[in-house]
C-alpha cells in the first residue's frame, strides 16, 4: 500500500513538473511573438534546464539569439534541436534565414533545398531560395521557383509581385503589369507593386497611368520618396511644372534633401515658367550643395543673360574654366557674351576654345558671324560652311551669302 502511496505520488508530482515546464515554453512563445527577447530566452532556458529532449525549445532560442545579434549560439542551438529531431523543418529554414544574413548562400540553399524536398510549396523558403538565385544571376532559377508557386494555387500577394519584377528584369513589361495587377487583387495597398506598377506604366509611354499609381503609392506610403521623384519627372515632362515643383518642394522639406541634381530640375522648371528669380534661387542653393556644380553654374549663367546682367554670367562662366577648362558650353556662352558686346577679338579667343574641345555647329556659325564682324571674308565663309555640313540649318541658308564671291 505504501508503495502504490509513493508511486502514485511521485507520477503526481512528475506530471505537475511538466505541466510547469509547458507552461514556461507557453509563457516564452508569447514572449517572443511580443518580440520581448530576453524574457523569452529566460524561459526557454527554464524548459531546456528541465527537459534537455524539449527540442522545439532550443529552435525559438536559436530564433532569439538571431534578433538578439549571437549567431554563434543560434548555430548551436539549431545543431542541438537538428539531433534531437532531425526533420524539424523550421530548424533548416531559419538556420537558412541566417546563413542568409551571413551572405553564406551556399550553406543557405542547401537548407532551402531541404525544406522544399520536404515541403514543395512552402513559399518563404522558396522566396528565399529565389533571393539566392537573383544574386547569384541565375534568374530563370528564381523564375522557375515563383512559377512553381503559382501553379502549386498560391495566392500570395508577394509572389506574383515578384515574378513581376522579374518580368521587369527581361523588359517583359506587359507581363510584369500583368503580374503587379495581380498581386494589387490581393494586396490592394502593397505600396511597392504599386510603385512597380506605375514605372511599368512609364516605361511603355503610358505616362497618365503612371501618374496615377505612383499618385495611389503616396496615397499609401507618403514616405515613399522615389514616388515622388518619379512622378515630378512626368509633371515636368508633360510641362505640369506647378506640380512638378509641388512634389519636389515636398521631397526638400518633408525629406530634408539638399541635392544639387534636385534643385536644378526645379530651376529648370521656373525657367521653363520663365521665373528667373526663382531658378536663380534654386540654383544658388544647388551650388550650396556643390560648390563645383558646373552645371548649375551655366544655368545661372543663362539666368542671369535672361535678366540682363551680362558681367555677372561672366563671373559665373570664369568659375566653371576654373573648375573644368573643357566645359565647351561654357565657352560658347562666353563667345556669345563678347559677341553681343560687340567684343569681337575676346569673342573669337572663346569661341575657338570651344570649337578646340568640340566641334559644335553652332560654335562654327557663331565665330563665321564674328570673322564676318572682323571683315575676315575667307574664315567667315570657312566657317559657315563647316558649320552648314555639321547640319545647323540657319548656317546652310546663309552660305551662300556669306561666301559670295569666295573661292575655296
Amino acid at each position: 500500500m505504501r508503495l502504490i502511496l509513493i508511486i502514485t505520488l511521485l507520477f503526481i508530482l512528475s506530471n505537475s513538473s511538466a505541466q510547469v515546464v509547458r507552461d514556461e515554453y507557453n509563457k516564452g512563445k508569447e514572449y517572443f511573438k511580443h518580440k520581448e527577447y530576453q524574457k523569452a530566452k529566460q524561459k526557454f532556458g527554464y524548459v531546456i534546464s528541465h527537459n534537455t529532449a524539449y527540442y522545439e525549445a532550443y529552435t525559438y532560442r536559436a530564433r532569439i539569439y538571431i534578433a538578439l545579434e549571437m549567431p554563434d549560439s543560434a548555430l548551436k542551438d539549431f545543431k542541438t534541436s537538428m539531433s534531437q529531431k532531425k526533420d524539424f523543418l523550421p530548424n533548416y529554414y531559419y538556420r537558412a534565414q541566417l546563413y542568409f544574413s551571413q551572405k553564406k548562400y551556399a550553406k543557405a540553399e542547401k537548407d532551402l533545398n531541404y525544406v522544399i524536398s520536404n515541403k514543395s510549396d512552402f513559399m518563404p523558403a522558396l522566396l528565399l531560395r529565389a533571393d539566392i538565385y537573383e544574386l547569384r544571376g541565375d534568374d530563370n532559377l528564381a523564375f522557375n521557383d515563383y512559377n512553381a508557386l503559382i501553379k502549386s494555387g498560391s495566392k500570395h500577394y508577394k509572389v506574383y509581385y515578384r515574378r513581376g519584377l522579374y518580368y521587369s528584369k527581361q523588359k517583359k513589361n506587359t507581363s510584369a503589369i500583368k503580374d503587379f495587377t495581380k498581386a494589387l487583387s490581393f494586396k490592394p495597398k502593397y505600396a511597392p507593386a504599386l510603385y512597380a506598377l506605375a514605372n511599368s506604366y512609364q516605361i511603355l509611354g503610358e505616362n497618365n497611368k503612371a501618374i496615377e499609381y505612383y499618385s495611389q503609392v503616396i496615397a499609401v506610403d507618403q514616405t515613399y520618396k522615389k514616388a515622388y521623384e518619379q512622378r515630378a519627372y512626368l509633371y515636368y515632362f508633360s510641362k505640369q511644372y506647378e506640380k512638378g515643383l509641388e512634389d519636389d518642394r515636398h521631397i526638400v522639406s518633408y525629406f530634408r534633401l539638399r541635392s544639387d541634381t534636385l534643385f536644378i530640375r526645379m530651376a529648370k522648371a521656373e525657367m521653363a515658367m520663365k521665373d528667373y528669380s526663382s531658378a536663380d534661387r534654386y540654383l544658388s542653393k544647388a551650388l550650396s550643395a556643390n560648390s563645383k556644380s558646373t552645371e548649375a553654374l551655366l544655368m545661372r549663367a543663362k539666368v542671369a543673360i535672361k535678366r540682363d546682367r551680362a558681367s555677372t554670367a561672366l563671373s559665373y562662366l570664369q568659375r566653371i574654366h576654373r573648375i573644368n577648362a573643357n566645359e565647351y558650353e561654357s565657352w560658347y556662352l562666353q563667345g556669345e557674351i563678347r559677341y553681343e558686346a560687340k567684343e569681337y577679338e575676346k569673342a573669337l579667343v572663346s569661341l575657338t576654345e570651344c570649337i578646340k574641345i568640340k566641334k559644335v555647329p553652332k560654335a562654327y556659325y557663331l565665330r563665321g558671324a564674328v570673322y564676318s564682324a572682323l571683315r575676315d571674308g575667307d574664315n567667315a565663309c570657312k566657317d559657315t560652311k563647316q558649320a552648314a555640313e555639321l547640319g545647323h540649318k540657319q548656317a546652310k541658308k546663309d552660305q551662300d551669302r556669306v561666301c559670295k564671291g569666295k573661292h575655296n
